[in-house]
């Protein structure tokens, strides 16, 4: 299933987030057939003027999840049932989202043009932005970082399925991207997130220890 959103995208948490929430109520239907996605593709574009700085894509993802899951029931109306989604942005005239839902497993990563980082955490995942046991693993473990100019590519695969995946403003994602400044650039809870313009996230990656998070992180080609 797939439905093309107009309007402005904005985070959760800002000014622009009701309006943002009213388009997507407006314009997603109600869930009436009996698929079975497991996972979602959302491709945003968005207006620069109109926002003070360039948008994360985790966060403009919640608002999303918020109506399609909670309003619409899209994935039986529970986040923890989404098992991947893929979300891309980028800037443009045409404001909106496409929101494709699949019953499929992911997509593959595209091809990178330079992997900066590839490794598997296991332990306890950082509860804030500023984990320094966290961002010290991922310092250790670069292979490269990005320059001002670059975007990149992030991929997070969890090995546990009961990791709420459509929780980003209090889930496990988000502290996740945050500590990865030594790769993304920034300081301690002022990553520069704001360069990755792709973000794929998955659970129950057989893979990957159950206790476990596997991080990609590569530069666009």
């Amino acid at each position: 299933m797939r439905f093309d959103v107009y309007g402005e995208p904005y985070p959760f948490a800002t000014n622009g987030e009701k309006q943002w929430k009213q388009d997507l109520m407006a314009q997603i239907p109600q869930k009436t057939s009996s698929s079975k996605e497991i996972g979602a593709i959302l491709s945003f574009e968005y207006n620069p003027i109109l926002h003070n700085s360039l948008l994360d894509v985790d966060n403009i993802c919640d608002p999303v999840f918020s109506i399609i899951i909670n309003n619409k029931g899209w994935f039986g109306g529970q986040r923890p049932n989404m098992q991947w989604y893929r979300a891309t942005k980028k800037q443009g005239n045409k404001s909106g989202c496409t929101v494709e839902m699949l019953e499929q497993n992911p997509i593959e990563i595209i091809s990178e043009k330079e992997i900066l980082f590839d490794k598997t955490f296991i332990g306890t995942f950082p509860n804030s932005a500023t984990d320094q046991f966290f961002s010290s693993w991922v310092e250790k473990g670069l292979d490269g970082r990005l320059e001002s100019n670059d975007h990149c590519i992030v991929q997070l695969q969890f090995g546990s399925a009961a990791v709420n995946l459509g929780d980003i403003a209090t889930g496990k994602t988000k502290p996740i991207i945050d500590c990865l400044f030594p790769v993304l650039g920034g300081t301690p809870g002022d990553p520069d997130d704001d360069l990755i313009s792709i973000l794929q996230v998955e659970k129950n990656v057989k893979e990957v220890p159950s206790d476990g998070v596997r991080i990609f992180v590569a530069k666009l080609e």
